[in-house]
């Protein structure tokens, strides 16, 4: 079963799409043309209808930058014509927040098992340090049949001031090996660093049930802020795609700042 494909999940992408429905609506109804071209090329019209209605009645998750790219183009089409829109309708943290609630629904945040797990065709095995600064992914298949990585980002859903004194020495950003994150950037950011062996390799990659990656990620962030996130690994398998919440076992990474020492 794909990501949403339960019940449970195609209710809550439904009521998410109705969210979305409601303020094009309240931006003056604009046609999805109009919404591609103040996005900047963005959206698409196919990915907008499939974003308010599925596809053939099936909702899938969105990606946020999908959501974001959509509620920008309302704000701006309501501002070249003159629609109030009550600043809350468009406030990009409380959308965030709304799609961040929809991810841990759809796959299973909130519950006991992890449905994007068991959709995919993939065994994942996170390892991180004491302040989730240094994080480790094993990705293999689960069966026989090669799967292809297609991408990996990461996903900030929430972050707050550290509440102690920091170190502003040498630890404030740690040395990259093979993936580095930035969680300050807008959007958060993943960039391919030099390996142990001094190859820099960007996705994608290719694993089967004997044949693994691992995934050496460092995170480079605001040292006066905690950050509440996970990855996302974009698949393909014999024509089926999917993607795959990468998190520490079932709940979001908390990347902290490196406590003073003094």
């Amino acid at each position: 079963m794909a990501a949403g494909q339960s019940p449970q999940g195609q209710q809550a992408l439904r009521k998410f799409a109705g969210k979305m429905k409601d303020l094009r609506i309240d931006a003056g109804n604009p046609p999805g043309s109009r919404l591609v071209a103040v996005s900047g090329g963005k959206l698409s019209t196919t990915g907008i209808s499939e974003l308010l209605k599925g596809r053939q009645g099936t909702y899938r998750l969105p990606h946020w930058e999908t959501v974001r790219a959509f509620v920008a183009a309302c704000k701006a089409y309501s501002d070249e014509n003159g629609v109030p829109l009550r600043p809350i309708r468009t406030d990009v943290q409380e959308w965030r927040r709304s799609h961040a609630d929809l991810v841990r629904v759809v796959e299973g945040f909130d519950q006991a098992s992890d449905a994007a797990t068991f959709a995919a065709p993939l065994v994942v095995t996170t390892t991180v340090d004491d302040q989730d600064r240094k994080i480790e992914v094993l990705v293999e298949a689960r069966g026989s049949q090669a799967v292809i990585l297609r991408s990996l980002r990461p996903v900030v859903l929430a972050s707050r001031l550290a509440p102690w004194p920091l170190d502003m020495g040498p630890w404030a950003v740690l040395s990259p090996r093979g993936f580095e994150v930035n969680l300050s950037a807008d959007p958060p950011a993943i960039t391919p660093v030099p390996g142990h062996d001094g190859e820099v390799t960007p996705f994608p990659f290719t694993v089967t049930s004997g044949d693994p990656e691992l995934f050496m990620v460092s995170v480079k962030m605001q040292i006066w802020r905690i950050y509440f996130w996970h990855l996302e690994l974009d698949w393909r398998q014999l024509g089926r795609t999917g993607t795959l919440i990468v998190a520490n076992d079932g709940k979001p990474f908390e990347s902290e700042p490196w406590r003073g020492r003094g």
